[in-house]
């Protein structure tokens, strides 16, 4: 995605004014990884969606990703994903885990 397409698919200020204030290497992961998309491994495996994008001066950009109800980990967050081991799904059918899943996750047994 350029940094036009990125303004032109958001419109809103609050938007626009905080991709500003990044750094360089932020705004690359965010153009290479918009927030607003579903994401699956380069591998084909997990079904994510952004949650943040990790800025540590003097480090590269990591993402942290939370797994959907059809991934194989769903509701389980991940840590310092790198943006280049993903690519956009796009598929626009991403849904949060079930409680059932939750608490699988968790080692609870569901209720």
């Amino acid at each position: 995605m350029t940094e036009k397409e990125f303004f032109l698919q958001h419109r809103d200020k609050e938007t626009q004014d905080w991709y500003r204030t990044r750094p360089a290497s932020v705004k690359k992961a965010i153009l290479s990884c918009p927030p607003d998309e579903c994401y699956r491994g380069k591998d084909g495996k997990g079904h994510y969606i952004l949650r943040s994008y990790v800025e540590r001066k003097g480090e590269p950009t990591r993402l942290t990703m939370v797994h959907g109800r059809d991934s194989f980990w769903p509701g389980t967050i991940v840590f310092g994903m790198p943006p280049e081991d993903l690519k956009i799904c796009g598929c626009g059918k991403w849904r949060p885990p079930t409680k059932q899943q939750i608490a699988a996750t968790k080692g609870d047994r569901p209720k």
